[in-house]
C-alpha cells in the first residue's frame, strides 16, 4: 500500500495525452472523421477515435480523488494507457471489521477498452492485502470521459457508509455450505483454472464441505496472485467472480 504522497508522486509520472490527426495510409490529408489517441511527444498511436472524442488525462480524475480525502492509502496500477487506482480511506469510520475496510476502485483508459468507471472495493488483509471488488449491484458507476469527475467522487464518498452494510450482507449470504454438486456448477461458471479447481475439491474431500465464503476468498487469492499484462482484466475478473458467487448465493436453493 502507498502514502497518500507516493500515490500522488506516481500520478504525476503518468504520460499526458492528446487526439492528433490521424493519416489513413496513403493519404495526403487528416481524416475527417477520425483522429488518433497518443501520449503527447509520440508518434505511437493507441487507437483511432471519432474526431468529437474528449480526453480526460489520468491526472485529471485520479488526482482530485486523492486530494479531496484527508487521509487514505492505496496503490496505482498503470501500463500502456490503462490505469486502475485502489483508494482506502483511513478511520474508523471506514473499517468493517478489524480486517477489513471500504473503499473506491477507479478505471479508465485511454484506448477505450474500459470507461472511467467508479466501484466499491474492499481491503481485506488475510495475511497480505487483497483487494476485492463488490459486485455490480452495490455499486457501479460508468462513464465514458464524460462529466464532472469532482461530482462523482464527492457522491461516491458519501455513499462508502452504505458500502459496509453492503459488504455484510454479502459475508451473511456467502455463509452456507455448498456440496460437490453444487461445487462443480460453481467452478464451471467460475471458470478460474484447474489450480482452482483442485485445490477446492480437496477441500472439500478433506472436510466433506466448503463454505461458499471459502470458495469466494479462495478465487480472490488465485485471481489476485496470477499474472496480467493488462490490469483491467484483472479488475474484470474479480467483479465477475463476486457477481456470479453473489448471484449463486441470492437464490432460495442452488439450481432454482
Amino acid at each position: 500500500m502507498n502514502t497518500k504522497k507516493e500515490l500522488l508522486d506516481k500520478i504525476d509520472k503518468i504520460p499526458l495525452f492528446e487526439a492528433s490527426d490521424l493519416f489513413l495510409q496513403g493519404a495526403s490529408e487528416p481524416d475527417k472523421n477520425w483522429k488518433g489517441v497518443k501520449e503527447i511527444g509520440s508518434n505511437d498511436v493507441l487507437m483511432p477515435v471519432s474526431r468529437h472524442y474528449k480526453i480526460v488525462d489520468f491526472i485529471d480524475i485520479f488526482k482530485p480523488i486523492i486530494d479531496g480525502i484527508p487521509d487514505l492509502e492505496g496503490e496505482l496500477r498503470y501500463r500502456d494507457g490503462r490505469g486502475v487506482l485502489f483508494v482506502y480511506p483511513k478511520g474508523d469510520g471506514f473499517n468493517v471489521s478489524k480486517d477489513e475496510r471500504v473503499g473506491l476502485i477507479i478505471t479508465n483508459s485511454m484506448d477505450k477498452s474500459m470507461g472511467l468507471s467508479v466501484n466499491f472495493a474492499i481491503l481485506l488483509h488475510r495475511n497480505r492485502y487483497y483487494n476485492v471488488v463488490l459486485p455490480k449491484s452495490f455499486s457501479n458507476l460508468r462513464k465514458r470521459h464524460l462529466g464532472n469527475v469532482l461530482d462523482v467522487v464527492s457522491n461516491y464518498q458519501k455513499m462508502l457508509v452504505g458500502c459496509q452494510d453492503a459488504w455484510k450482507i454479502i459475508i451473511k449470504k456467502f455463509d452456507r455450505n455448498v456440496d460437490a454438486d453444487e461445487i462443480s456448477i460453481l467452478l464451471d461458471k467460475l471458470r478460474i483454472g484447474k489450480s482452482y479447481n483442485k485445490f477446492i475439491m480437496a477441500l472439500y474431500k478433506m472436510n466433506k464441505s466448503v463454505k461458499l465464503w471459502n470458495m469466494f476468498m479462495d478465487a480472490v487469492v488465485f485471481i489476485s496472485e496470477k499474472n496480467y499484462k493488462n490490469e483491467l482484466n484483472r479488475v474484470k475478473r474479480l467483479q465477475k467472480i463476486a457477481e456470479i458467487i453473489y448471484q449463486y448465493a441470492s437464490l432460495e436453493a442452488f439450481g432454482a
